[in-house]
């Protein structure tokens, strides 16, 4: 187990040089909207408040990394088009991470696993 995480951590760090710009910043606001929905889940327990307070974090996040990183501070580089590659992966991110745990709610209110199977009968 201890080879194959090592070597999956291997292959990323390889992999992830050759992401392109617009990928990290898709990655990095799906991310920041993954995190922040399921926070947001736990404490309201409702699926359009949390992904819309999901998508508004990641959307704050990217805005200010652009404002105020890059072209305030002088930091970075400002491109509108990071901010809204940011913005879009947050609006996937919420969406996505928010059908999930709903699909997983539901299976765990109906007693069964993925393909359907009766969990009190699979003894």
């Amino acid at each position: 187990m201890k080879t194959m995480i090592i070597f999956l951590l291997i292959t990323n760090s390889v992999y992830s040089q050759l992401i392109t710009d617009t990928e990290k910043h898709i990655y990095a606001g799906m991310g920041v909207a993954i995190t922040s929905t399921i926070i947001a889940k736990k404490i309201t327990q409702n699926n359009l408040k949390s992904t819309l307070i999901g998508f508004g974090v990641g959307c704050l996040a990217g805005y200010a990394k652009e404002s105020i990183y890059d072209r305030r501070l002088g930091l970075g580089h400002y491109e509108n088009r990071d901010m809204v590659n940011t913005i879009w992966g947050s609006l996937v991110g919420s969406i996505s991470i928010c059908c999930i745990l709903d699909l997983e709610k539901k299976h765990k209110l109906n007693k069964t696993d993925y393909y359907g199977n009766d969990i009190r009968t699979s003894n």
